[in-house]
């Protein structure tokens, strides 16, 4: 962020995300979130980059709202989350939240779109490249092809310490 100059980042929404911890740079971070005239966290969670927030706004978590979940960390599925609890009262989801600032904003080219067809409009660009179906989708995960789940293999790239083990330290802790 702090590298981005034309234009300067003036304004961040960051939902569900931590990236202050999760940012190979904390501290760049910080001072990039600092340099940013408005930043906006959407989270369930007092995390560090919400402490470094102008405005933050309480987050549904997934079992309050319908998505379909995919998480290039570790995992090559996508899959369908149904809701299964309401919402505290005046709670909204992302996808509501959108659309009212979309409205707010005038933005005519947001889509209008119920919940459902976004998704597949979403989903649309997967859904021919692998030959899928939207229904079969809701119902079973799918395994993104050629994603590889890292260190399938095995093999870290951590350099081995001869005198570090973790084990003596346990036995410690645990009175073995």
């Amino acid at each position: 962020m702090n590298s981005a100059m034309d234009p300067e980042i003036e304004f961040a929404w960051i939902a569900k995300s931590n990236p202050v911890v999760q940012a190979p740079d904390t501290n760049g971070m910080i001072k990039a979130l600092h340099n940013t005239d408005f930043v906006v966290v959407v989270d369930m969670f007092m995390t560090d980059t919400a402490k470094e927030a102008d405005l933050i706004l309480p987050a549904t978590s997934i079992f309050e709202e319908s998505d379909f979940i995919y998480s290039s960390m570790y995992s090559p599925y996508l899959c369908y989350a149904e809701k299964c609890v309401n919402a505290p009262e005046n709670m909204i989801g992302e996808y509501e939240l959108f659309s009212i600032l979309a409205q707010k904003m005038n933005l005519e080219s947001y889509p209008a779109v119920s919940r459902d067809d976004f998704f597949k409009r979403a989903l649309e660009p997967l859904i021919e490249r692998f030959d899928l179906n939207y229904e079969d989708l809701k119902k079973n995960p799918y395994a993104i092809p050629n994603q590889n789940v890292p260190w399938s293999d095995k093999n870290f790239m951590t350099p081995l310490v001869a005198n570090l083990s973790l084990f003596p330290m346990w036995l410690q802790i645990w009175g073995g």
